[in-house]
């Protein structure tokens, strides 16, 4: 690939060697992804609403035109904001709110233990429940009501002593199994949610 025009005809020299790195540093971090930067700075701005902006770039703007317009426009913070979601204090009740219940019978103490434990946690054992779950690391701007609907079910049948809770994040579902105790389903809550995201509980 010619880093530049007749690239394959000119040597690399002590003189040039500076040049050379920047064209091929350039080649790989954004020539080589070109269309899905350009895809990703396009949707950004989709997103953001900035296109009514009088200065805003159209989509035949390169890659890096659109995503200096958006680090011009966004701080630093503002800009992991939009991608990341929110840092802040997740609401029980809300989450509550947005959780469909199932295969539990009506005035489970299970999934009153299950909240019991929630509300008891801090807010980082909240975001990493929040992962553990859903594979959110963190809520969008508007919290709980941009996240589908969640779903907690029960593991009829399992072993309690033995087993954990089990996540299936494509469907925003966690299940528990009838546990005898309220600090068994603590405890084993708690384990789940401290391992590394690819752990998997047999």
């Amino acid at each position: 690939v010619d880093l530049l025009p007749n690239g394959s005809d000119l040597m690399v020299t002590k003189d040039n060697l500076v040049t050379f790195f920047n064209l091929l540093a350039r080649h790989y971090t954004v020539n080589n992804v070109k269309e899905k930067l350009s895809a990703f700075a396009n949707g950004m701005l989709d997103l953001s609403s900035f296109r009514c902006f009088p200065k805003a770039p159209h989509f035949e703007a390169t890659p890096m035109e659109t995503l200096e317009y958006l680090f011009a426009v966004f701080t630093r913070d503002e800009f992991n904001f939009a991608l990341s979601g929110s840092p802040k204090i997740i609401s029980v009740s809300e989450w509550q709110g947005r959780t469909q219940v199932r295969m539990f019978p009506p005035e489970s103490k299970h999934v009153k233990w299950f909240w019991q434990c929630v509300t008891a946690m801090d807010n980082s054992e909240r975001q990493k429940l929040l992962f553990f779950w859903t594979g959110l690391a963190s809520l969008p701007y508007a919290g709980f009501s941009e996240v589908p609907t969640l779903q907690l079910c029960a593991l009829p049948g399992y072993d309690c002593k033995e087993g954990y809770p089990k996540a299936r994040t494509c469907f925003y579902q966690l299940e528990i199994p009838y546990y005898p105790t309220y600090e068994m389903l603590k405890e084993r809550l708690s384990q789940a949610i401290s391992q590394p995201p690819a752990y998997a509980f047999s």
